[in-house]
């Protein structure tokens, strides 16, 4: 279990940007943002899984949030904290989080099943080129993915759908429905 660290001002308050997220920072480089909202700052820590890694984050019983604002003008985050820290987590998280729904998830198969078969025929030189091509296709329809959403989504119904059919395959267990199985 890698531990990760949520961002914090010099006076040790937690920062929430103007979004309503806050940026972490793990042990082992991974940066990622976590929603104000859905933690429990009553709790003593949060176990997630990130990238396929499981983060432990430890919580302070004193744990404050403070918002940060932005500077119109000048386009950058205005806080109190060291700007060494702010700026090098800045720099790696552009994204934000998206929630992926049905009718999304319905959509990226759809494009998915289309260009898979043009990297068969060498239309489309690598996968790497497909997301991307697939995550324009989907930002096109109002669904605003970025190019490792989009893999990593792939990858994570290949493993249910994987665990779904092993599940299957043993005897004396009722039988499970991969729900975007084709």
């Amino acid at each position: 279990m890698e531990r990760a660290y949520m961002q914090k001002n010099a006076a040790g308050e937690v920062v929430v940007d103007q979004n309503g997220y806050i940026k972490c920072l793990s042990e082992g480089g991974l940066k990622f943002k976590l929603l104000d909202k859905e933690i429990d700052f009553n709790c003593d820590n949060i176990c997630c899984t990130i990238d396929n890694r499981d983060i432990f984050i430890q919580l302070n019983d004193n744990v404050c949030r403070t918002a940060i604002s932005t500077n119109k003008s000048a386009n950058k985050i205005v806080s109190n904290e060291d700007t060494n820290k702010t700026d090098e987590i800045e720099e790696v998280i552009t994204e934000t989080a998206f929630h992926w729904t049905d009718n999304s998830t319905k959509l990226f198969l759809h494009i998915y099943k289309n260009h898979v078969n043009l990297v068969a025929q060498r239309k489309i030189k690598t996968k790497k080129i497909m997301w991307q091509k697939i995550a324009e296709q989907m930002k096109s329809q109002g669904y605003n993915v970025s190019i490792l959403q989009v893999e990593n989504k792939y990858k994570s119904l290949e493993r249910a759908y994987k665990n779904v059919k092993n599940h299957n395959n043993k005897t004396g267990r009722h039988r499970l429905v991969c729900p975007f199985e084709t």
